[in-house]
Formats: C-alpha cells, sequence, structure tokens
C-alpha cells in the first residue's frame, strides 16, 4: 500500500498504471474508496451496463456515473426543438 504526499505525484502514478504492469508484474493498482464511495459505485454499475447496452460511452468517475450518448443517436430533446429563422432586416443604402 502506497500513501503519497503531493497529489501530482499520486495522479502521474495512476495515469501510468498501464506501463506499470508491464514493467513490475505482480504489482497491480487500485483506488481506495470509502465504504460510503464503494456502495454508491456498486449501485450505479447497473445504470453503467444499461448506458453500455445502449451504445453509450459511459464510465464511473469516484461516485458519479458520467454517460456521453453514442454518435448515432439523437437525444430526443435535441431534435424537438423546432429551428427557428430570423427574419431578414432591410438595411437602408
Amino acid at each position: 500500500m502506497v500513501k503519497f504526499l503531493n497529489f501530482k505525484d499520486r495522479e502521474l502514478v495512476w495515469r501510468n498504471r498501464k506501463e506499470l504492469k508491464t514493467t513490475a508484474p505482480g504489482v497491480y493498482t487500485n483506488e481506495d474508496f470509502s465504504e460510503v464511495v464503494r456502495q454508491k459505485r456498486k449501485e450505479l454499475l447497473s445504470k453503467l451496463r444499461e448506458a453500455w447496452d445502449r451504445g453509450d460511452s459511459a464510465y464511473l468517475k469516484y461516485d458519479r456515473l458520467i454517460t456521453h450518448p453514442s454518435k448515432g443517436r439523437h437525444d430526443q430533446r435535441e431534435s424537438s426543438v423546432p429551428l427557428t429563422s430570423t427574419p431578414k432586416m432591410d438595411v437602408p443604402r
């Protein structure tokens, strides 16, 4: 177990964890979340899988679910907004 004094050091190791797997076999990394956060993430797993099944890009960030609709899908709210045109104004010459 490692405890970092600087957040920047922790982020540097976390971003390079894939390289660590290849250079130091048997060493693994995972985040140490509190029990409350682990429970919240566990509850969000079903919604995460639903988003993946719809083809959306989704991931857990700390105790939140982040989703982005797939590029092929259009959001219902966006498609129901009527397009308006601006009236042409006569400009004196």
